[in-house]
């Protein structure tokens, strides 16, 4: 997760159950907020969406979440990556990039 710039990446399987997790250890996840966007994914979408951290902190988490599909089309997971609004995150978007996304491509 580290060297895609994200502080949180999990998978689960089609019934919502957790495959893997990798979070940084000092982030405050918000986990309703996981589990709904996971069950979008599940659903079949794919979405990216902006939630405050848990902690009731100004910080804020910007998440994308899609579908984990077999060969044949059917829905058999989720993936969720979330990543800090921080100054390093927004310092990143203004001064290192023309223009930047988060999404998730598979």
């Amino acid at each position: 997760a580290a060297s895609f710039n994200l502080d949180s990446v999990e998978v689960v399987d089609s019934r919502g159950n957790q495959i893997a997790a990798i979070t940084r250890a000092d982030l405050h996840q918000n986990p309703q907020a996981a589990k709904r966007l996971l069950s979008v994914g599940l659903a079949g979408a794919e979405v990216t969406e902006l939630f405050p951290e848990q902690d009731q902190t100004p910080n804020l988490m910007m998440a994308a979440t899609a579908p984990l599909k077999n060969a044949g089309g059917v829905v058999v997971g989720a993936l969720l990556m979330s990543r800090e609004v921080d100054v390093d995150f927004l310092a990143d978007i203004r001064f290192r990039r023309a223009g930047a996304h988060l999404g998730v491509i598979y």
